[in-house]
């Protein structure tokens, strides 16, 4: 009967890994015996997730001085995440207090006021050891200094990673987001890129359009994205965000399968920012990523994340009240776009006012319903998901009048009538509607 260390290295590693959840016994592993040390140093650095704290040691640099005094273990490492945790260290917060305020400053503002505290990553590593990398997650907290140069060192020097995640990471010089102003350099030869799914939840002053610009610049020609997440968390930001997206958009049309982007349309009294040229005027931003979708030719997964403003001026209120939106899914669908062969899922996540409300009705929901559903024009679609928070007032009357007064149980009521199509649908079909009550005062 063979031993356990004459099996086939492959199987080795698969029973090794069932060990993971027990670190301890994986090193363990590790001591029995020089055929199995191999085996079990490679599972055990396989997966690795650091998370670092205001008052933790510096767990990014002390990996670094680990890969750097064992070069073969970053040739383990498949996936590597990093977050960071917010933990005040010692020492009392600084309070403000009066009859009708209260504020209380703790250490953790300082690094958010500070971004070049927070914990620079990428700076630290050395990617040229980690050549066998597949995935890298950047979560909440982490810094890049130079965030478009960072992001695209990083896919230069890891050449075979193929999901990069950037979650609401920060940048070391902070700047509002505006248009790259320098074209794209068409004489620089493009480079070979694996990567297939790019995941980029940004906030404020994060330079999206810098960062999406050198994409394009650098790997032209070589983007074969299959998945993509770009996420804007304030509407404020929406406009940059659909100037950095659509072009990247248009160049990956079709590799395309699983899109989740957030959008929205401009408030009537907006205006585009410096340097836009008019290209989208009081138009809906939302119709411009429509148009790039058309040509999409196997996108499966679709979901839009149709954001609202914060606040919005008297005179700007009316445009909102209206159902643009959904009307223009419902024509994007009616003219069959490229992907319509293909498309499975379908999800809408929206925000509802109880005065100023994105309109839907049973029309516009059965229209939708119509089309979605006829087998002949979306052969594979199978699953629904609507997602809607209903916020409270944001306004008194006296700031913006109410254009609608409705409780919360009727506006749920009007959302679930004019879906009730997709509920009739037929059996396998999955229609999800989950409708969130948002009643905290502003």
């Amino acid at each position: 009967m063979p031993s356990l260390t004459t099996l086939p290295p492959e199987l080795l590693l698969e029973l090794l890994a069932h060990l993971l959840p027990s670190p301890y016994s994986l090193l363990q592993c590790a001591l029995v015996c020089r055929a199995l040390h191999p085996c079990a140093r490679a599972v055990f650095f396989r997966d690795i997730q650091l998370v670092e704290t205001t008052s933790s040691a510096d767990k990014t640099h002390e990996l670094a001085e680990l890969l750097d005094s064992s070069h073969d273990l970053g040739s383990y490492i498949r996936t590597l995440r990093f977050k960071f945790d917010w933990l005040s260290p010692p020492g009392p917060p600084f309070v403000v207090a009066s009859q009708d305020l209260h504020i209380t400053y703790t250490h953790e503002l300082q690094y958010y006021d500070d971004p070049t505290r927070y914990p620079d990553v990428v700076g630290a590593l050395p990617f040229s050891q980690l050549s066998e990398l597949r995935e890298l997650v950047l979560g909440e907290g982490i810094m890049l200094s130079e965030p478009a140069d960072q992001v695209v060192t990083i896919l230069k020097m890891l050449p075979r990673l193929e999901r990069l995640g950037l979650r609401r990471v920060r940048a070391g010089h902070p700047r509002k987001a505006g248009t790259s102003s320098d074209p794209i350099d068409f004489t620089e030869p493009a480079r070979a890129l694996v990567l297939k799914d790019l995941e980029l939840d940004h906030v404020f002053y994060f330079p999206v359009c810098e960062v999406a610009h050198r994409l394009l610049q650098q790997f032209r020609g070589c983007l074969a994205l299959e998945a993509l997440v770009v996420r804007c968390r304030s509407w404020d930001g929406l406009f940059n965000h659909h100037t950095a997206w659509i072009p990247f958009l248009t160049a990956v049309t079709g590799s395309l399968r699983r899109l989740y982007i957030s959008t929205g349309e401009l408030d009537h009294g907006d205006r585009p920012p410096d340097g836009a040229g008019g290209a989208y005027g009081n138009s809906a931003l939302h119709t411009n990523l429509l148009d790039v979708l058309r040509g999409c030719k196997c996108l499966r997964t679709l979901r839009l994340e149709y954001l609202l403003p914060s606040y919005l001026e008297p005179q700007a209120s009316v445009p909102l009240h209206r159902s643009d939106f959904l009307r223009s899914l419902c024509v994007l669908f009616e003219d069959r776009p490229a992907f319509a062969d293909y498309l499975e899922e379908l999800s809408l996540h929206m925000v509802d006012w109880y005065e100023i409300m994105v309109s839907v009705d049973r029309t516009l929901g059965d229209r939708l319903a119509r089309v979605l559903l006829d087998s002949s024009r979306y052969p594979r679609f199978k699953s629904l998901e609507v997602q809607v928070r209903i916020e409270d007032d944001m306004f008194s009357d006296d700031e913006v009048p109410a254009l609608e007064k409705e409780d919360d149980l009727a506006i749920e009521a009007r959302w679930r009538e004019a879906f009730s199509g997709f509920a009739k649908a037929t059996a396998g079909f999955v229609f999800r509607l989950e409708i969130e009550r948002d009643l905290s005062l502003y």
